[in-house]
């Protein structure tokens, strides 16, 4: 499952086969009540169970990457909420930045950003070690995010304020593919404060081996690089200034692949012991 500020998208599957998905509310704590996201996580695996077939009793092992999951506190409430929906699973909850890393790579190293209502760029190395940029929140940080641009389309764009500012996105978007120069500008600007956080990232993992030329992988997702190519120009051009050595993979990955691969890691290691 990838919960996230704007929607929650579960995916069941077995251990070699995606059979259903299904769409619900928001689902991270940091900005919606416990009883939406309760509702919320309810919905998505109620409806994506019905559409495979399989009733939630039958699901052995789960994984949800939340928004906010990183805090223990946020991760145990999470947990309790799967457990009550799915009783005989084996639940794992972790932060959104850790599905998306597993979507684009697996196990193996690599660093990600995403970029939705909020951004964050999370990455790991050859040698286990992993680091993150941004990801503290929309006062602080969520440069590049859909509320980053949102906020900034307010203020410089002169649209009327929205709740969230990131509805504001899909407005944005449209103007550019216009060929509106505010916007074309704004979501350009966008991919370059996303560059910055995946350059960071990319420093911490690969020194002290960077000037051996060492590669480094890195992969987009989020509902902001997937609907703007002017976010993704950006991001590519700006990346390969701050930082030579990464390799942009062209495709927006879908975090909640990452979900589903962490869930049969999970049933794998339970069918072990």
């Amino acid at each position: 499952m990838d919960g996230g500020a704007t929607k929650t998208l579960c995916a069941v599957g077995t251990q070699s086969s995606m059979l259903a998905t299904a769409i619900a509310g928001p689902s991270t704590l940091l900005r919606a009540s416990e009883e939406t996201v309760r509702a919320s996580l309810r919905d998505s695996v109620s409806n994506a169970c019905t559409l495979a077939r399989v009733a939630p009793e039958q699901i052995a092992a789960a994984c949800l990457g939340s928004t906010g999951a990183a805090r223990a506190d946020i991760a145990r409430t999470l947990h309790a909420m799967l457990a009550a929906l799915l009783p005989n699973a084996r639940i794992q909850v972790c932060g959104d930045m850790e599905i998306a890393l597993a979507a684009a790579f697996g196990s193996e190293p690599g660093v990600v950003v995403v970029s939705g209502t909020g951004s964050i760029s999370f990455g790991r190395s050859a040698d286990g070690r992993t680091a993150r940029a941004g990801g503290k929140g929309p006062e602080t940080s969520d440069e590049g995010s859909g509320y980053w641009i949102g906020k900034r389309a307010m203020e410089f764009m002169e649209y009327e304020p929205a709740a969230p500012p990131a509805a504001l996105v899909p407005a944005v978007i449209a103007e550019a593919k216009k060929g509106n120069t505010p916007a074309r500008l704004l979501l350009a600007e966008a991919g370059t404060e996303l560059a910055k956080l995946a350059a960071a990232v990319c420093e911490d993992l690969s020194c002290p081996s960077k000037e051996a030329g060492v590669r480094i992988r890195v992969a987009m997702a989020g509902g902001v690089f997937k609907h703007s190519l002017e976010v993704r120009r950006s991001f590519a051009d700006e990346l390969a200034h701050l930082y030579p050595q990464a390799s942009v993979a062209a495709r927006v990955i879908e975090p909640v692949k990452g979900a589903l691969w962490m869930a049969r890691k999970l049933q794998e290691k339970e069918s072990s012991t």
